[in-house]
């Protein structure tokens, strides 16, 4: 189900006009949001359920050591 959504979200971005970037919407818990930072706020989301699994991991026993592929911002 990941990879599947993934992979619809990837073909969407892909098929996407370069103005799409700079519009802007409105998001109902973060207000508006330009198509940019609603994409590094989805890239952002992964990386911190990645983290999450690698910790469980970790306390499992069963660790796995994953480098981040985005930069998580400081908040």
């Amino acid at each position: 189900l990941f990879s599947s959504i993934r992979h619809t979200t990837t073909r969407l971005l892909e098929n996407s006009p370069a103005d799409r970037w700079t519009r802007t919407g409105y998001h109902p818990e973060r207000g508006n949001m330009s198509g940019r930072q609603l994409l590094e706020s989805y890239a952002e989301h992964a990386e911190n359920h990645i983290s999450q699994i690698c910790e469980r991991r970790r306390l499992l026993g069963k660790p796995i050591e994953l480098e981040p592929l985005v930069p998580l911002r400081k908040t």
